[in-house]
This record gives structure tokens, sequence and C-alpha cells, in this order.
């Protein structure tokens, strides 16, 4: 089977490396995923790094949450060790023609139901990229998940900028105190040299903030 879709008119691919951010993601990719949005693409797809609970960023992100996974890799001891299945909607057994897949579905689906409610309980597909078994019951549960675009979609998103805000601020506020743009040099000073604790910058940065928010509301 040939692939083109890097060709193809319709489709633009862009990689973007995470920079160390947990979760997988770079800051920019839920930003340049909402621009591809408004620009007209129906469909964003987020490929991320194999990552376990500190992938909950990407949930606020993506409008459905799959985790791929492949027989004979051990990813289900993983699971049950770092409760990925939980930030899931749909999981997937890829390389379904690979031996093992079918108990790795099978593992998978004892592992959902044993740590989550039924209502709760993510799909367990297997699908074959190579042949394209299960990619039309996957798209199809996919799309019903994401579909939805309720009250919830919306403070979820609205959450998910304000949040994309404090952490390029607070990256921000990194650089401009260390390299002594901002703050009480003095102080940085003596953190550094041990006679102080971090503790007090942290106090110092809070009453600045306090001072500000009262100085505005008069």
């Amino acid at each position: 089977m040939k692939f083109s879709h890097s060709d193809d008119d319709g489709v633009f691919i862009r990689s973007i490396a995470s920079r160390g951010q947990q979760g997988g993601l770079a800051p920019a990719v839920a930003d340049a995923a909402e621009l591809m949005e408004l620009a007209g693409y129906q469909t964003v797809l987020i490929e991320t790094v194999g990552v376990g609970q500190d992938a909950a960023g990407l949930t606020a992100v993506a409008d459905a949450t799959v985790l791929v996974v492949m027989p004979g890799l051990g990813d289900e001891l993983q699971a049950a060790k770092a409760g990925v299945a939980e930030l899931a909607d749909v999981i997937v057994v890829n390389k379904a023609d690979l031996p093992g897949a079918a108990a790795a579905v099978r593992q998978w689906r004892a592992m959902v139901a044993l740590r989550a409610a039924d209502r709760n309980r993510p799909p367990v597909l297997s699908t074959s990229a190579a042949s394209g078994h299960g990619v039309a019951e996957l798209w199809q549960q996919v799309t019903a998940i994401a579909e939805p675009r309720g009250p919830g979609r919306s403070a979820r998103r609205e959450d998910a900028r304000a949040a994309r805000a404090v952490d390029a601020a607070l990256l921000e506020l990194r650089a401009a105190l260390l390299q002594r743009r901002a703050g009480p040099g003095t102080l940085l000073d003596e953190i550094a040299a041990g006679r102080e604790s971090p503790a007090g910058l942290a106090a110092w940065l809070l009453s600045a903030t306090a001072c500000r928010d009262q100085a505005r509301t008069r």
C-alpha cells in the first residue's frame, strides 16, 4: 500500500519538537491546531511521543484522545502501572496481523474493565494500518466522541487557553528573572549564594502581584 498524504493538496503535515515540555506537547502545538481549524481544516490530528500520566495536557487540547499500542511490547504492563488508559477515549491495538494481537485486545479490555466505571470505559479496538482492518470502525468511534460541541467543550477550550497563557507568562518570567531583567536582583544574588531561601522570591512575586492588582482597582 502506498501512502502519499504528504503530497495531497488537502493535507498539511508539520513536525514540532516537544522541547522537553511535559506531556509531550510543545507550547505552540495547541495554538497551531487552533489556527489550522480556523483556516478551514476539518480534521486536525496531533501525534505525541510515548508518554504516561503526564499526557493530561493533550486531553485539554484534543476533542478525542486515542491511545495506540502494539502487541508484544509490554504496553499492557505499563498501562497497569501508570494508568495511561484513563486518559484515552479510545484504545487501539495496531498491527492486528501480528501474533498475540487478539490476546493483547483481551488484556486491554480486561484492564479497562477493572480501572473504570461502565460509563467511562474506552472501547478497545484492533486495527492494521497495512491492510486497513478496523480503520473505518476507529474513525466512527473518534468522530462520535469529537462531534458534540456543547458548553462543556467550550469551557474546556477556554480553560486550556487560560492555562497556555499562564505557561507562556511563566516562561517569560523565568527568563527575565534569570537575566536580572525582572525581580529584585539583590534577593536573587542572595538565593544564588545560599544565604536566602527560594521561598523568599516566591513571596516577593506574590506580594508584587497583589500590589499591582490593588493599584488597578483604585
